[in-house]
């Protein structure tokens, strides 16, 4: 069963669709890849993409998609049997038009005005009883856990986590370029910083 919803997947295949490494990769090694190694391709761009909490279903119906846009030949070789098709293009169009060399229509300012502060909730703590036993000698056991943007961090692979860490880190890259920086974007600059550090102190404690 999909974890995305359909308006989530048309961002992700539009988001993927504009990635010009993913656009040119897919269309020229997709044709050599079972279904399987199609997902793997996508789940990979995904997570350089910073696009977390998806699962094979839906890496599924976005391989199902970019082989009928790209007109690569279907295969059913690792294809996920009894997937019913799900139309996720919300517009009516199954094949939006891009623009992948198109200038940012944006500054760095309006961006950091518009982005989610998520980073700035990186850390939700759950504290959760595994178990309260009639017994009073029974030891309560408490079990923290991490969310990244609502996605429970250790069901992440250390590779979705390094594409987040770059994905921030090249963000901070360009709104530190602004010379005269107001007090809303340094926060935010700040706000980001503190995450990829969470990021990299939760990797860390691993070892």
């Amino acid at each position: 069963m999909s974890k995305l919803s359909a308006a989530q997947l048309h961002d992700a295949a539009i988001t993927l669709e504009n990635e010009v490494k993913f656009h040119d990769g897919y269309k020229t090694f997709a044709p050599k890849y079972n279904a399987r190694e199609r997902r793997d391709l996508i789940r990979s761009s995904l997570a350089k993409s910073g696009i977390l909490g998806h699962d094979a279903d839906d890496r599924e119906h976005l391989r199902r998609y970019f082989d009928d846009t790209y007109g690569i030949q279907a295969t059913t070789s690792y294809a996920i049997q009894g997937l019913p098709i799900l139309e996720f293009w919300l517009d009516g169009v199954k094949h939006p038009p891009v623009n992948r060399d198109a200038e940012p229509t944006t500054s760095p300012v309006e961006i950091a005005e518009h982005i989610d502060s998520a980073i700035s909730h990186l850390t939700h703590v759950s504290n959760s009883l595994k178990e309260i036993l009639m017994n009073k000698t029974e030891i309560i056991k408490i079990e923290t856990k991490t969310f990244v943007n609502g996605v429970d961090i250790s069901t992440l692979d250390d590779a979705s986590v390094y594409a987040l860490i770059a994905t921030q880190e090249a963000q901070i890259k360009e709104l530190d370029k602004i010379e005269t920086k107001p007090k809303k974007l340094t926060a935010e600059i700040e706000k980001r910083k503190a995450g990829v550090k969470a990021l990299v102190d939760y990797l860390d404690s691993k070892e």
